[in-house]
């Protein structure tokens, strides 16, 4: 009877060892197909001879790619900025806005803008603007307005006033949307005056001159 317990003991040791044994086989299998992912592929990739392959050239990376579209970028805004327009002071034919004096702006302008309009400037600083309004400014004030201003001109700033104006009704439906006063800073004066509003300075008029024998016909039909 002891012998058999003492042989069954042996067999389930030998059969422990078995189990330790294949254990330490399967780990040095999975160790062996884990390695090249362990490894730099620079430490493996060696040809069948053992000679080492040629070492491939860096890749450019992220960085160095976004550094290159910068400055190509860079290269093409790099160009010669273009002349002023014409509209601008040290562009425009005539007198620069530090220049022009009351003396300058008196006489007739004509501005074919949004419709168009006629202004007589006095010596005396009053004026008179004869206006005809585009289709859509005619739904609003009707087709034609006749108005009384002051102007003056202080540091290249010109301003118009309105005192009062026919129709009645229009001009005071249009003093409510707009004010009763614009101000304009004068671009250039000669066979034009330009004027840019101070309020908004992308809105720019060209009034053009009306010579004096055509003062009487410069009325809006």
């Amino acid at each position: 009877m002891k012998h058999l317990v003492h042989k069954l003991a042996n067999r389930s040791m030998w059969s422990r060892r078995g189990t330790i044994w294949a254990g330490i086989v399967l780990a040095m299998l999975s160790l062996s197909a884990l390695l090249p992912s362990l490894i730099p592929s620079e430490a493996v990739s060696r040809s069948s001879d053992g000679i080492e392959p040629p070492a491939s050239s860096p890749q450019p990376s992220r960085a160095d790619d976004a550094a290159v579209v910068a400055e190509n970028v860079e290269r093409q805004l790099d160009v010669p900025e273009a002349d002023e327009p014409a509209t601008t002071a040290s562009a425009a034919s005539g007198l620069a806005r530090d220049t022009v004096t009351p003396a300058d702006i008196i006489g007739t302008w004509r501005l074919k803008q949004q419709g168009e309009r006629v202004v007589t400037m006095r010596d005396d600083g009053s004026a008179l603007m004869q206006v005809v309004l585009d289709f859509f400014g005619a739904l609003l004030y009707g087709e034609s307005m006749t108005l009384e201003l002051e102007w003056t001109l202080e540091d290249g700033i010109l301003t118009h006033r309105v005192i009062r104006g026919q129709p009645e009704q229009s001009v005071a439906r249009l003093i409510r949307d707009y004010g009763d006063a614009r101000s304009y800073r004068v671009v250039s004066c000669g066979d034009e005056l330009v004027l840019e509003a101070v309020d908004s300075p992308e809105d720019v008029y060209h009034w053009t001159a009306v010579s004096d024998g055509d003062t009487e016909r410069a009325t809006i039909q």
